[in-house]
């Protein structure tokens, strides 16, 4: 998979599916530096291959590797190839780290089978682990919705879930706003969209039931009108104050 960019001119990297995480010089193709992940990371190659894509953020380089302990995610200099720091991560992603701003700050996301983890990019310190583990791997990115709310995908229909990060004296904490789940009957939500009770059409409004509001985005709707479309899931926003979440909430654009 190829490089994607934070900001910063390292080269071109690339991480072949069997491991090979190279450093090229952009105009004549020469090799820089080569690290093998097999062997930095101490893993056999996954099923489906490697298939993070690098991050260059910085002066770093940063892959996905899945390796036991703290050989999960691994930060290389781009200048050198050597490793600037490694931290754990969960097996069984076939994801990328990316970069976001939340709360104010720039941070290394990164979803593997056992939740959301939340890095400082300059030295892989944990700011957040956020844990919701799945049977089976994730293939798929985390979505950052305005600068404190974070949605989290499983694939395989499994459902998607919805947190609000804050900060409690300095440190990042996480609250649950909402689960879909998959199939459970025949009232579902539409792909992301921006749409309000005043003006939706009947085609994108959502079903609501005693205690909780049901749907995906930031306003509620209790028109109760059947969807022909595929089944795709329902969510629940929790707890009592759910109309204050959901106008708290900022909206998807279309």
């Amino acid at each position: 998979m190829e490089t994607q960019r934070g900001g910063h001119d390292a080269g071109h990297a690339r991480d072949g599916s069997a491991g090979a995480l190279l450093r090229l010089n952009p105009v004549t193709g020469e090799i820089v530096w080569k690290k093998e992940l097999t062997q930095v990371a101490g893993i056999k190659v996954p099923l489906w291959g490697f298939s993070s894509s690098p991050l260059v953020v910085g002066p770093l380089v940063v892959v996905y590797a899945g390796g036991a302990g703290v050989k999960g995610l691994l930060a290389f200099e781009s200048a050198s190839g050597e490793l600037r720091w490694s931290v754990p991560c969960a097996e069984n992603s076939y994801g990328s780290p990316q970069m976001n701003n939340l709360l104010g700050e720039d941070s290394l996301l990164m979803l593997a089978s056992s939740g959301l983890l939340v890095l400082d990019p300059a030295d892989g310190r944990t700011r957040l682990d956020y844990e919701w583990k799945i049977a089976q791997y994730r293939a798929v990115q985390p979505h950052v919705v305005g600068t404190d709310t974070v949605l989290l995908p499983t694939g395989m229909n499994m459902g998607t879930r919805a947190i609000r990060l804050r900060k409690d004296n300095g440190r990042y904490a996480a609250e649950e706003l909402w689960t879909s789940y998959p199939n459970r009957d025949r009232w579902c939500w539409s792909p992301p969209i921006r749409a309000d009770t005043a003006n939706s059409p009947p085609s994108r409004r959502w079903k609501a039931r005693p205690g909780t509001i049901r749907c995906l985005l930031a306003t509620a709707c209790t028109s109760a009108i059947p969807r022909r479309r595929p089944r795709i899931g329902c969510c629940e926003w929790k707890g009592t104050n759910a109309r204050k979440d959901i106008a708290r909430t900022p909206r998807l654009a279309p």
